[in-house]
């Protein structure tokens, strides 16, 4: 884009120095000695007088109006074409008036939940002389505070709420300060759940979303490994390094959103969508029979297995739930058909066929404190989707609704939508709201997601899962305090393998010299659940990349964030009796997690 105005430039210079050149000329000649001209020499009109000097004003008028246009253009396309470009920026910060001016005036602070100075996300200290912007909770939140700066742009809240974090707060302070200080901002964030479920991932690349019920307001919201906020704003290189590793490996960077703006295969959790599907569609006492030869769907050679080889025989819905059972679930879809879970689908908000839009724009509930334009960017997260055409063809078959009916195939699922999932099903009357990031906004429904009765029979199938399903050991520790409900998911995801210290990716060459990229399994564990199970007050969705069964990795995780939860009081509830169904000792299932 650059080319354009350095084009304008030469253009403009050079119809400069060719009318200073004429200029010049027509000057010198004009000076000749009347010695050199003899008296008797013949007089041409077209050589001297009025004729000539008007022929000349003609073509230096000329000239000169077309640098004018040139130059109009030059100037016309900085103010309307080249703003919000990466080469205006690049241009635009070597303007150290743009610097003044955009450092001449304090942001607004960031505050959690409670509004307490003490709890901000993102602050102003004296650092020596100088203030500086801070973020008390620096890896931890980095995705959600994120960063202003001229140089870099700004991300998070600094971005999603630019205007009003700039606004002067009042009339009094843009007429008496020299330097206005901005509208604060409170969030739904609460500090020690952000911190606790930053810590509990432990540097593995993962993500946690923590939502308050029933209005899906973001109590945590984290992706691991993360970074320093305060890198762009004091350390260039650095920064700089860390963008072009992103470039190179994304799946790697800290820069990379897991939590938001990242794709996972659901797993196991998306089990939970279609038992929803199979109760409202009257198959919810369907039994269907896992074998040892696994289930062949039809018009395929291909057997759908459970993990490790399981067999649970002719089971319901609810075992089938509680053992995480792939051919129950294989078979379940099979008979459900697309356009039946497509309907479930999308009243989560599901995209069911080709991607309409890069990021979704209709998600997120705010108020009018954030502009929109820049909200989306800073938290549009990219539409969920399950490939369900109406009809098979060579490219979707049986067999591929059968695999997508356990949580592989093309499923791609952000860790918020699983959260929603989670929440859709822990809400008493089935109806699910939008999520929101900003305190005190107006709740705002997504839609009825399923039926009262049928979200309460599949809250106990997911409280079967931690009192003896596939869930149960890691559960343990809160049996006596508080029941929950969850599902356990372990997803296989094809991943590039990087070479760790250049972080390109590594590269082979096949029998024929050809190259090619190597590429992996990624066994991702994952984990969504409500808590507590009578009456549901927060939802949540765990995901530990490349960790193994969701039971052994991700489980665990969602303990550490019910119990802080509990230490927090954003839930309450009175210790669970303790049942038939609930055994002293509990046998540890195979099947896949």
């Amino acid at each position: 884009m650059v080319i354009v105005p350095f084009t304008l430039s030469l253009i403009v210079c050079a119809a400069l120095v060719l009318l200073g050149a004429l200029l010049l000329a027509a000057a010198t000649r004009g000076r000749a000695p009347r010695s050199l001209v003899p008296d008797d020499a013949p007089v041409d009109p077209t050589r001297y007088g009025p004729a000539l000097t008007n022929r000349w004003l003609r073509g230096i008028r000329t000239l000169f109006l077309s640098a004018c246009v040139v130059a109009l253009c030059f100037h016309g396309f900085w103010v309307f074409g080249a703003p919000g470009s990466d080469e205006f920026d690049r241009i635009a910060v070597r303007d150290q008036r743009n610097r003044r001016l955009s450092e001449a005036s304090l942001r607004g602070w960031v505050f959690d939940r409670t509004g307490r100075p003490e709890r901000a996300l993102a602050k102003y200290r004296l650092d020596g002389r100088k203030i500086v912007r801070d973020y008390p909770l620096r890896e931890s939140a980095a995705n959600l505070t994120g960063y202003a700066d001229f140089v870099y742009g700004a991300a998070g809240f600094e971005r999603g709420y630019a205007d009003l974090l700039a606004r002067p707060s009042s009339a009094v302070n843009t007429l008496s300060s020299p330097a206005p200080v901005g509208s604060d901002l409170t969030t739904t964030i609460d500090i020690d759940l952000q911190r606790e479920a930053f810590e509990l991932l432990a540097g593995r690349r993962g993500a946690v979303v923590v939502l308050s019920l029933p209005n899906s307001e973001v109590l945590a919201m984290v992706s691991s490994p993360s970074f320093d906020p305060e890198i762009p704003l004091r350390d260039d290189a650095a920064w700089r390094t860390l963008k072009e590793n992103a470039v190179k490996a994304p799946e790697l960077s800290p820069l990379t959103d897991r939590a938001l703006k990242t794709y996972y295969l659901p797993g196991s959790t998306f089990k939970v969508l279609v038992a929803i599907a199979a109760i409202e569609s009257g198959l919810g006492e369907e039994r269907f029979t896992c074998t040892g030869g696994g289930y062949l769907a039809p018009s395929s050679r291909r057997e759908i297995l459970d993990d490790s080889g399981s067999v649970h025989g002719t089971i319901g819905l609810d075992d089938a739930l509680k053992h995480s059972c792939n051919q129950y679930f294989a078979q379940m879809g099979v008979k459900l058909g697309t356009g039946r879970l497509s309907t479930v689908a999308q009243r989560f908000g599901i995209e069911t066929g080709a991607l309409r839009e890069v990021r979704d724009t209709d998600l997120w509930r705010h108020s009018a404190a954030a502009d929109p334009t820049d909200f989306v960017s800073a938290f549009g997260p990219p539409p969920s989707r399950v490939f369900l055409p109406a009809t098979f063809d060579d490219t979707f078959t049986p067999y591929s609704l059968a695999i997508e009916s356990f949580g592989q195939g093309p499923n791609q699922m952000t860790m918020l939508q699983l959260a929603l999932l989670a929440a859709g099903v822990a809400s008493q009357d089935g109806r699910l709201s939008k999520p929101a990031l900003e305190a005190g906004v107006e709740p705002q429904m997504l839609g009825q997601v399923c039926s009262p009765e049928t979200a309460a029979r599949v809250r106990q199938m997911m409280k079967s899962v931690v009192d003896g399903g596939t869930a149960a050991g890691a559960f343990g520790s809160l049996r006596g305090r508080i029941a929950t409900g969850g599902k356990t998911g372990t997803a296989q995801r094809i991943v590039t393998v990087y070479d760790p210290k250049t972080l390109e990716p590594k590269t082979r060459r096949n029998r024929e010299g050809e190259e090619y990229v190597v590429r992996d399994t990624s066994v991702d564990a994952l984990f969504i659940g409500f808590a507590p199970y009578e009456n549901p007050q927060i939802a949540y969705a765990v995901i530990v990349e490349d960790a193994g069964h969701g039971g052994k990795a991700a489980a665990p995780v969602a303990v550490g964030i019910v119990k802080k939860a509990l230490e927090l009081k954003l839930i309450t509830a009175k210790p669970p009796a303790e049942t038939a169904d609930q055994p002293r000792e509990r046998r540890r299932d195979n099947g896949t997690r």
